[in-house]
């Protein structure tokens, strides 16, 4: 399994490979949720840029406030996968004519929430006008320690996650099959950037990303940049949010369609060397209870999957992603061929 066969790696690399990059970055391309730049020894900044668009054209996230309070949560989640703690954050905004002061007020409101809550600064910024509405967030931390990335994982290493995923595909049901009903828990299937579980988990984790791309992308990420396999142990049932639990039954749909859609669930994903398991474990669990047993890294360079049947088999994410970036500009067709294509791989 090979980055290349990822379209998104492929474009952004032909688009960007003829800029230099930095001699301070200590990781290469999609090797890290953020970019990391060493200034010294025991000095490094990190700075990752998320931008907002899809949530609010596609009509997943209608309160603007909670649209704010998302924008920034999912920037700080790169942050918080890397093991940095932020400073700060640059701001940007392309506004459309179809949104009002009102509107572009409430998104500040909620991003100023986030802000507050973590105790950041905003650094500055700018605004243009443009077709539809988005929001560009680069956030800033600074460690002395070095920040951990998606590679450094090992045979026999144990798979975790922050917390059981689906949410974030259960919003895209939940909007997708309920079209005209107003969503009353809107707030609880939108990202909360892990930052202090981090902080435990960077101590004992020897790679980390979070699952901004959705489940099965993530782990199938870690994969491809390490050269070596997931196996997960559990049904993908077992793994569900409740929020994804619920949106199974109420909308008949696979759990596989909440797993390996893209919108994300902010979650950190990562993996700890065998032999630390046990004392990280009690360790986090002092602190949080959100832990999430994934399954096991492996020799094989695969990500594997109980399928309907409960046969460990082999799974290419890459299918479901490439789909996405083909037929994401026609809702109807992506979703249609995306249930289908789960249909198709036994899921």
């Amino acid at each position: 399994m090979k980055l290349a066969a990822l379209n998104e790696f492929s474009t952004l690399q032909n688009l960007i490979q003829s800029i230099p990059r930095s001699p301070k970055q200590t990781h290469s391309f999609f090797q890290s949720d953020a970019e990391i730049l060493r200034l010294s020894e025991n000095s490094f900044l990190a700075l990752s840029l998320d931008i907002v668009g899809d949530e609010q054209s596609w009509g997943l996230i209608s309160n603007p406030r909670l649209l704010g309070q998302h924008a920034l949560e999912t920037a700080l989640s790169d942050l918080a996968a890397v093991g940095v703690f932020p400073k700060g954050f640059l701001q940007g905004l392309i506004i459309s004519r179809n949104h009002d002061n009102e509107f572009i007020q409430n998104v500040l409101s909620g991003i100023n929430d986030v802000a507050l809550k973590h105790g950041l600064y905003l650094f500055g910024g700018d605004t243009a006008s443009g077709q539809s509405f988005s929001i560009h967030l680069t956030v800033v931390g600074h460690s002395t320690t070095k920040p951990i990335s998606r590679a450094g994982m090992n045979i026999g290493d144990k798979i975790y996650s922050t917390g059981k995923p689906g949410k974030g595909n259960a919003l895209v049901a939940e909007r997708w099959f309920n079209k005209s009903k107003p969503l009353a828990n809107e707030s609880d299937f939108l990202a909360q950037a892990r930052l202090k579980e981090s902080n435990v988990i960077k101590r004992f984790a020897s790679c980390m990303i979070d699952s901004s791309d959705g489940f099965l992308n993530s782990l199938d990420l870690l994969v491809r940049v390490n050269g070596m396999g997931i196996e997960c142990t559990q049904p993908l049932s077992g793994l569900l949010h409740p929020l994804a639990t619920a949106a199974v039954t109420k909308f008949k749909i696979t759990p596989w369609s909440l797993l390996a859609g893209e919108f994300g669930d902010y979650e950190l994903v990562f993996s700890v060397p065998a032999q630390h398991q046990l004392e990280f474990e009690n360790q986090y669990t002092q602190e949080f209870q959100n832990l999430t047993f994934i399954g096991e890294a492996t020799a094989i360079a695969e990500l594997k999957l109980k399928n309907n049947l409960g046969t460990l088999v082999s799974y290419d994410a890459s299918i479901a992603r490439n789909l996405y970036r083909h037929r994401a500009d026609d809702q109807t067709t992506y979703l249609n061929a995306f249930l289908k294509l789960g249909t198709d791989l036994g899921f």
